[in-house]
C-alpha cells in the first residue's frame, strides 16, 4: 500500500499542474502531435458513422445544442455529446494509445473537449492546452497503474480517463485550482471500473466505457463547480484505508510497478512539469485492438508481403505475451464489429485475405471466415515476449504450408519506449511507422467516404496542426 504521509494529495498536485502548465511553450513537435490526436480521433468517429453499430451510440443520448465536428445532424447536451463521441470514436479501434499506461486517452479526452469547448475553436492552442492537460493527468495515473491495473482486472481507459476528462472539462469551464482538485476527486470516486473481462469476452457494449468515462469527467467538473467534494485522499488513500489506485492495482503492486518503494518517486511522476507523455502516444496502423497488432504484423513479416491462400496453409503458430492471448478466440458467427476487431484469429485471417485489416473490408459482409481456417491458428505464450511486455508488444509467427514450406516472422512493437517525435506509430513492426506527413492522407481516407470530399477537406483545414494550431490563440 502507498505511504500516505505527504503534505499534498495527488488530486492537489494534479490540479496544480493543470492550472500552471503552459502548453503554448511546449515544443512544436509536441503541439503538432497533440493536434493530430484531436484530428485523428474526430476522423475515427466520422468514419464509424458508416457502420450499423454507430446507431447504438445514441441509445443513452439526449439531443441538445453541442454539435459533433463534421457531423452536422449530430447535436446533443454536453453530457451526451461526450458520451456519444467517446463511444463512436472507439468503435473502429483506431484510436490512439499511450504506451506506458495501456490506455486510450483520445477516446475520453477529445470527446470531453468537444462537449465543453463552448466558443473555443478546436484548431487553437487554447483548446489544445486544455486537451493536453487532461492527456497528461490520465497518462500519468495510467503509468502508475500499468500493467498491474489490467492484470487486476480493470481497463485504464475508463478509470484514469474519467479523471483526465474532469481536468479538461474543468479547464473549459475556467474553474479555479481548488475546484479542479475537487473535480479530480469526484471523478476518481465516480469513474467506471471498466472490468477488463468484458474486453476479453468482447461484449458489444464495451466501446461505451470510453463515452461513459468522458461523461463522468464532465459531470464531475459540474459537481465541483457547485461546491461538492470527493475527498482529497480518494486517489492514494490513507495509511489505514486504500484509495482508488490501491484498489485498481492490488496491495503493493503500485510501488513494484514503478520500480521503487519511495512514495516521493510516485508523487514526482504525478507532479512532474511539462507534457512528456504526449510523445509516447501512438496511433494504430490498421483497425483492431493493439493486442492483435503484433500477431498481425508478425504474419505480414512471415509472408513477406505475399498473399497466401488459406487452403495452402497447414498451421499458423503465434507466440506472444499473456495479455494478448486473452484475445485468442475467433469471433462469433454474428460478425459483430467489435468482436472481430478484438480477435487475433480474425486479424490474421483478414491479413491473409487482404494484406491487413482495413475499414473498407470491415464494411463488407464477406469479412468473416470459416471455422476451418480459425482451427489452423494456434496462439500461445512466449517467455521472451512475456518478459518484454509492457515496454514492447511482441509476437512471433511460424507458418507451415501444406507443401511443407515454413515461414517465419517476428516483431516487437516499441509502445513503451521513448521515441523520436517523428514516429506516430511504434517502430519495431513490419509496417513502416506513420509520420506527420502521412496524417493528412489518413484523415481524408477516414472522413471522405462518410461526409464527402468537400466537407472532409474543409474540416481538415480547420484542424490541420501544421497550418492552424501553432502560435495561434
Amino acid at each position: 500500500m502507498l505511504s500516505k504521509n505527504r503534505e499534498n494529495s495527488f488530486a492537489n498536485s494534479l490540479a496544480k499542474f493543470a492550472v500552471t502548465s503552459r502548453f503554448a511553450k511546449a515544443s512544436k513537435a509536441t503541439q503538432i502531435r497533440m493536434g493530430w490526436c484531436l484530428a485523428d480521433f474526430i476522423a475515427c468517429a466520422i468514419a464509424a458513422t458508416q457502420f450499423q453499430e454507430a446507431k447504438s451510440t445514441l441509445k443513452l443520448a439526449n439531443r441538445g445544442s453541442v454539435k459533433l465536428p463534421g457531423l452536422t445532424n449530430w447535436s446533443f447536451t454536453q453530457e451526451s455529446a461526450a458520451l456519444v463521441m467517446g463511444t463512436l470514436g472507439s468503435l473502429l479501434q483506431l484510436h490512439d494509445g499511450y504506451g506506458h499506461g495501456g490506455n486510450h486517452p483520445s477516446s475520453v479526452l477529445v470527446p470531453t473537449l468537444i462537449a465543453m469547448r463552448g466558443s473555443l475553436s478546436l484548431g487553437s492552442i487554447k483548446a489544445l492546452s486544455k486537451l493536453a492537460a487532461g492527456y497528461e493527468v490520465c497518462n500519468r495515473l495510467s503509468r502508475l497503474t500499468h500493467p498491474s491495473q489490467s492484470f487486476t482486472g480493470s481497463a485504464p481507459t475508463g478509470t484514469m480517463g474519467a479523471i483526465g476528462a474532469a481536468v479538461t472539462a474543468s479547464l473549459c469551464m475556467e474553474l479555479e485550482q481548488r475546484e479542479i482538485e475537487e473535480a479530480i476527486s469526484i471523478a476518481a470516486f465516480l469513474a467506471p471500473i471498466s472490468t477488463y473481462e468484458a474486453l476479453k469476452v468482447r461484449g458489444s457494449a464495451v466501446p461505451f466505457h470510453s463515452g461513459i468515462a468522458a461523461r463522468t469527467g464532465v459531470e464531475a467538473a459540474k459537481l465541483a463547480k457547485t461546491g461538492l467534494s470527493g475527498g482529497k485522499s480518494v486517489l492514494e488513500g490513507r495509511a489505514s484505508s486504500p484509495g482508488l489506485l490501491d484498489l485498481l492495482t492490488g496491495s503493493n503492486k503500485l510501488n513494484k510497478n514503478t520500480g521503487g518503494s519511495s512514495s516521493n518517486k510516485l508523487h514526482n511522476i504525478i507532479s512532474a512539469k511539462g507534457f512528456n507523455s504526449i510523445k509516447q502516444v501512438f496511433f494504430k496502423p490498421f483497425p483492431g485492438c493493439r493486442h492483435i497488432q503484433p500477431a498481425v504484423e508478425a504474419v505480414l513479416n512471415a509472408a513477406g508481403g505475399r498473399k497466401i491462400e488459406a487452403d495452402k496453409i497447414s498451421k499458423i503458430n503465434i507466440l506472444t505475451y499473456p495479455l494478448a492471448i486473452s484475445f485468442a478466440k475467433p469471433p462469433k458467427p454474428n460478425n459483430e464489429l467489435y468482436d472481430r476487431l478484438m480477435s487475433i484469429p480474425w486479424g490474421i485471417a483478414a491479413t491473409l485475405d487482404r494484406g491487413k485489416p482495413d475499414i473498407n473490408y470491415l464494411k463488407s459482409p464477406n469479412s468473416t471466415y470459416p471455422e476451418e481456417l480459425y482451427q489452423k491458428i494456434h496462439i500461445s505464450s512466449s517467455p521472451i515476449h512475456t518478459k518484454n511486455y509492457p515496454s514492447c508488444l511482441g509476437a512471433t509467427a511460424h507458418i507451415t504450408l501444406k507443401d511443407r514450406t515454413k515461414l517465419f516472422g517476428e516483431v516487437s512493437l516499441e509502445y513503451g519506449k521513448p521515441q523520436h517525435h517523428s514516429y506516430y506509430t511504434p517502430p519495431g513492426g513490419y509496417i513502416t511507422p506513420l509520420k506527420p506527413l502521412n496524417m493528412r492522407t489518413r484523415f481524408l481516407e477516414l472522413t471522405t467516404p462518410a461526409i464527402g470530399s468537400k466537407a472532409a477537406n474543409s474540416l481538415l483545414r480547420t484542424l490541420d496542426p501544421d497550418k492552424t494550431l501553432i502560435n495561434k490563440t
